[in-house]
């Protein structure tokens, strides 16, 4: 008799073991992929902006109003 080995997941075989495998590879992908964005979005928020920000224009007084 033989002893069966035991794969990552008795119950699924070695398609466990690679779909295991894949899963972590994608979550370590997504991972980096979030970090790198989120560098970019805070270099970006640290650059000054290279023109000032828009003004409103004055409020004009409403008729009737006290000057």
């Amino acid at each position: 008799m033989q002893a069966q080995r035991a794969g990552c997941f008795s119950f699924l075989g070695k398609a466990g073991c690679v779909v295991v495998g894949l899963v972590i590879l994608a979550i370590i992908l997504i991972g980096l992929a979030v970090c790198r964005s989120a560098n970019w979005l805070s270099e970006e928020m640290r650059e000054p902006p290279d023109r000032p920000a828009p003004q409103a224009p004055p409020a004009e007084p409403m008729p009737g109003d006290p000057v």
